[in-house]
């Protein structure tokens, strides 16, 4: 199964969120992800047999029955690698101690094979192709570069499956684990 771990949003960041695609309209080229799919993600698994996810799911409960509850803000827009050549959209987020250390302790708990260093971000959106439509686009998208879209409290993680077979992903969650550290 090809799976990853994330942090799961509040209801009234996914309705802020939903707020800020209707201010920025359409344009070409441009896939946004669904509100309902958007996550914060730890670590990306890749292909993972049950086996090995079962494994794995020991290990992330330690981590979640060591980990406090956390508030999080989630603020600011940006774009990878560059504003100026944008390939994917995305939104910012706190660079908590909380947040970085669990991302931390999550890649350790999965032996996890992503080397790069854990970026705190909502992916909103890949851009496909070029066109004329997305200048007035990006000049609304990194207007809102100090948008504060809330706050939320993490308290959990989730083990999530992801099937890539339609047009868009469709994501099930695997295991949840309840942060408990601290109580």
């Amino acid at each position: 199964m090809r799976a990853f771990i994330a942090i799961p949003l509040s209801q009234e960041i996914k309705s802020e969120i939903c707020s800020f695609y209707k201010e920025l309209g359409f344009a070409k080229g441009i896939k946004t992800v669904p509100v309902e799919n958007l996550h914060i993600t730890l670590d990306f698994l890749g292909e993972i047999s049950e086996k090995e996810a079962e494994r794995f799911s020991g290990n992330l409960a330690f981590v979640a029955e060591h980990t406090a509850p956390f508030v999080l803000t989630i603020k600011g827009s940006g774009a990878f690698p560059k504003k100026s050549d944008p390939k994917v959209l995305w939104i910012g987020m706190d660079r908590s101690k909380s947040l970085m250390t669990l991302a931390e302790e999550v890649k350790a708990a999965v032996d996890s094979m992503d080397t790069k260093k854990f970026s705190p971000h909502l992916t909103l959106g890949r851009i496909k192709y070029n066109d004329v439509t997305q200048s007035a686009y990006y000049d609304r998208f990194f207007q809102q570069g100090d948008r504060i879209f809330g706050k939320m409290k993490v308290d959990c993680f989730r083990l999530m499956k992801s099937d890539l077979s339609g047009k868009t992903p469709i994501y099930t969650l695997w295991r949840e684990f309840e942060l408990r550290g601290g109580k």
